[in-house]
């Protein structure tokens, strides 16, 4: 009983950091992206659905990093981990 309960506690832990750091990533490169296109933008008159359509599709490109927001959360995970138990 007491494997699968510690299976259970860092799954759960790596999950919920997993999410957090890829909605992070994510979140600051769409609006990183959307700063720098904005004076595009508004010089060509570019709706705002056109922009906003590329910003959705630039979402997925996003999520295939997500090896890097897989490594950040392990680490962070067992670091958390690390100092709960000092």
């Amino acid at each position: 009983m007491l494997p699968q309960l510690v299976d259970t506690y860092i799954l759960s832990n790596f999950l919920f950091y997993l999410v957090v750091l890829l909605a992070s990533f994510v979140s600051m490169t769409l609006v990183l992206q959307f700063f720098e296109l904005i004076g595009d933008m508004i010089r060509n008159k570019i709706p705002l659905v056109k922009m906003f359509t590329y910003l959705f599709f630039l979402t997925r490109n996003c999520l295939r990093h997500a090896a890097i927001s897989i490594l950040v959360a392990v680490l962070v995970a067992f670091g958390v981990l690390s100092s709960r138990t000092r």
